[in-house]
């Protein structure tokens, strides 16, 4: 039985098989890795449901004031503990090992059994080549995508979003609120009474300020609070304390 298995080839389809998916197995995990860098490196917030998640549970650490003492594991965790298509990260690095293992043991029972069922040499032969190939290809497979490298990387740029980007992005979104809700009053506040030309003025200046403020900081360094000048700061209390107050 076993000698026909192996004279018509069927342990070669299953050595093949095998390592295909071994190959896959690194492929897919490549592509998660570019993925994800992408969706890190793009402007605006990351769009991945790992990404998105880790920011979530950064973030309700943050609002409980539970300071998070090692980054690089919180961030390792997260990573090894997300699934792609039922299987973690760590796992899809093991198929392909899995996989050179097996191209490896089922090549050399035949090799190891061959005298012994009287097999002939031409399929000795063509065994040992297409296991040699197999194995190659895994390997080189293995190498080219260097799932370790791009592991450092990806945990890199994670870091360096929770750190920096994201307080920036939070300081934004607080700003726009704020200038929102600051309209909307000013609004309320002019449907209830007529105003003078005089502040309607005031007004209208005082929204073309907010939307160059706005503008300057799209075009300058996020990081960096944008500072009204005196005079704009003069304008602003006057106006909120003549028309909220």
């Amino acid at each position: 039985m076993f000698s026909k298995i192996v004279n018509e080839y069927w342990v070669l389809y299953v050595m093949i098989a095998v390592a295909v998916a071994g190959v896959m197995s690194r492929l897919y995990l490549n592509g998660i890795y570019r993925g994800l860098l992408k969706d890190l490196k793009r402007n605006g917030a990351p769009k991945r449901k790992l990404i998105q998640q880790m920011k979530k549970n950064y973030e309700s650490c943050c609002q409980r004031n539970e300071g998070i003492r090692d980054m690089d594991s919180f961030i390792s965790a997260s990573l090894y503990n997300h699934r792609f298509l039922g299987m973690t990260i760590d796992g899809l690095k093991r198929v392909s090992g899995q996989a050179l293992f097996l191209c490896v043991l089922m090549g050399g029972a035949v090799l190891a059994t061959g005298e012994y069922y009287r097999t002939s040499r031409e399929v000795l032969e063509m065994y040992a080549a297409v296991g040699l190939i197999l194995l190659a290809v895994i390997m080189d497979v293995t190498w080219l995508t260097d799932a370790g490298r791009k592991q450092e990387l990806l945990e890199v740029a994670v870091l360096n979003y929770l750190n920096n980007r994201l307080p920036a992005e939070a300081w934004e979104r607080t700003k726009k609120d704020e200038k929102a809700a600051l309209m909307n009053e000013l609004r309320e506040r002019k449907a209830e009474r007529n105003l003078s030309k005089e502040a309607e003025t005031d007004i209208q200046y005082l929204k073309k300020s907010l939307e160059q403020i706005a503008a300057d900081r799209e075009k300058g360094e996020t990081d960096v609070p944008y500072t009204l000048t005196p005079a704009e700061g003069k304008l602003v209390e006057e106006i909120i304390e003549g028309f909220l107050g």
